[in-house]
């Protein structure tokens, strides 16, 4: 589905993403652990095509999409949540999710319709439809980041941190769309801190410190790799 094959992004002399290769296969739900500032976001950055990479080359579905711009890798199929939701605060959720549906996923209104009204039932929202995204709390602010990023019709989701900020219980909240997202065959790539969420929904964990991975298996393995445990989690004893 995604590999990426000793991929940089260097900005002057500051070595941000440092060599990087990685395959993500279909299906797969793969968790990136690491503390601030180990390039998790310049990844994800690098895989939407919002950055150009210093080195190496990026594929999706076999093809090279190192240099292709975001519109083009959000219609082949990639789509994306942010850290920090941006809705178009004065549209209803509805509306922004028809956005997503007409503008991002090249769908006509009459088509995008259905498919928002079916998105806003899988994210619990469609008791919000006509409220104004600018109003929403930020439970309800990260499920319309689902939306709207579902309504591209992605092979390949990326969510940025979307569990951050949550109570346990809203977390576990979304934790019940994200598996139900999972069974409906789109392979997830989830950048995240609060790693019970990742433990309870990753197939498999990398860690990325300094712009490289520095580990990659079974999230249980991963947990217990020393290096994770010195240079990310700390001493734990």
């Amino acid at each position: 589905m995604l590999e990426l094959k000793t991929v940089k992004k260097h900005f002057g002399a500051l070595k941000v993403i440092d060599g990087v290769d990685l395959t993500v296969h279909r299906g797969e739900v793969v968790g990136i652990l690491g503390p601030n500032g180990a390039g998790k976001s310049t990844l994800f950055n690098l895989i939407s095509g919002n950055l150009k990479p210093t080195g190496g080359q990026i594929f999706f579905k076999n093809n090279d999409v190192t240099t292709a711009n975001p519109w083009t890798r959000t219609r082949a199929g990639i789509g994306r949540t942010f850290q920090i939701p941006k809705p178009f605060g004065n549209l209803s959720v509805f509306e922004n999710v028809l956005v997503g549906a007409t503008q991002g996923g090249g769908m006509t209104i009459s088509a995008g319709r259905p498919v928002a009204n079916r998105l806003l039932d899988l994210c619990r929202l469609s008791h919000r439809a006509t409220t104004p995204a600018g109003a929403l709390p930020l439970l309800d602010l990260k499920r319309l980041e689902l939306a709207k990023a579902l309504a591209l019709n992605p092979a390949l989701l990326l969510l940025d941190e979307i569990a951050g900020g949550l109570t346990d219980q809203e977390c576990g909240a979304l934790l019940e769309i994200i598996m139900e997202i999972q069974a409906q065959d789109v392979t997830i790539v989830w950048i995240e801190h609060v790693v019970h969420a990742l433990m309870r929904v990753a197939s498999r964990l990398v860690v990325l410190a300094e712009g490289r991975l520095i580990a990659d298996g079974a999230p249980a393995d991963v947990m217990n790799d020393n290096l994770v445990r010195d240079l990310y989690l700390g001493a734990l004893e």
